[in-house]
């Protein structure tokens, strides 16, 4: 729905307030119509390619389940510990060195097939992995909160101390900001370790902290948990809608005008996630 229809749509209503010089510059015809042509030009994924690739884990996880038969979860798996300090900072360094030796081939500024942030599947396809492991093992409830504020600590100290490290290493003049993130520089390697670290920190903490603060939504809340994955699919015709048409005019400081779209953007996007999901039987996909 969205790579065919929506997507399409938000890139038209994009680049009909555009320069005509950005226009050709992107691939398009003038003057521009939306036509056969420029629909198969618009398709994609947009934002939607984080969902495209959990879809891709998740065929690989059903085709696993498959091959194993259907096969029921193991005796006691519920009891599974909770996994210890070694085993977690084990996890990091590992996690650390794969993303490293990936980014030596798919750096920060380069996008393969839509992925824009390829160079991160390392951290995305393990950490997909290991909530299917936590969710048998009840490992969001047995999380120990003196471990999460541990970890949560060394992420502090580590974007204190790594990050700035990985900044101040890194040559700009010979291959810009991407030998940040790849190459096989020196900084990449610190990089990895520092991003490895914050985010398995950051995700402890996360969980820790909201378990304990926030394990009992209002009315609210569970209003907008129903609302969640549609506002993250129609986030992007109401976004361009806003910042490309009715804001092109408004001339005031950058900060003040991301403020008014912000005002603007978050309660029309969740009124029209409310309104699409009360059309029949689309409920049942968003």
């Amino acid at each position: 729905m969205f790579f065919f229809v929506l997507n399409p749509i938000t890139v038209y209503i994009a680049f009909s307030h555009l320069p005509a010089s950005q226009v050709v510059a992107a691939g398009f015809t003038l003057p521009l119509t939306f036509n056969w042509q420029f629909f198969v030009n618009s398709v994609g994924t947009g934002p939607l390619w984080f969902v495209e690739m959990l879809l891709i884990f998740e065929f690989g996880y059903a085709l696993w389940r498959i091959a194993r038969k259907g096969r029921a979860k193991a005796q006691g798996e519920e009891d599974r510990l909770f996994p210890s300090y070694r085993k977690i900072a084990a996890f990091i360094l590992v996690l650390a060195l794969s993303a490293y030796l990936l980014r030596i081939i798919v750096p920060i500024n380069a996008q393969v097939l839509s992925f824009p942030s390829l160079f991160d599947l390392p951290q995305y396809l393990s950490f997909f992995l290991i909530g299917t492991v936590a969710a048998r093992g009840d490992w969001l409830r047995k999380m120990p909160d003196a471990m999460a504020k541990c970890f949560f600590e060394i992420a502090l100290v580590a974007s204190a101390t790594l990050l700035i490290l990985a900044i101040i290493g890194t040559d700009v003049s010979s291959l810009g900001w991407g030998s940040l993130v790849g190459y096989g520089s020196l900084s990449s390697a610190i990089y990895a370790l520092w991003d490895s670290t914050f985010a398995v920190g950051m995700s402890m903490f996360a969980i820790a902290y909201f378990r304990r603060h926030f394990d009992h939504p209002g009315r609210l809340w569970s209003l907008a948990s129903k609302n969640f994955y549609a506002v993250f699919i129609l986030q992007a015709p109401v976004i361009v809608t806003v910042a490309a048409v009715l804001l092109t005019s408004v001339h005031i400081e950058s900060l003040l005008k991301f403020g008014l779209a912000a005002v603007i953007i978050v309660p029309s996007t969740w009124a029209l996630a409310y309104l699409v999901k009360r059309i029949p039987l689309v409920d049942r996909v968003l």
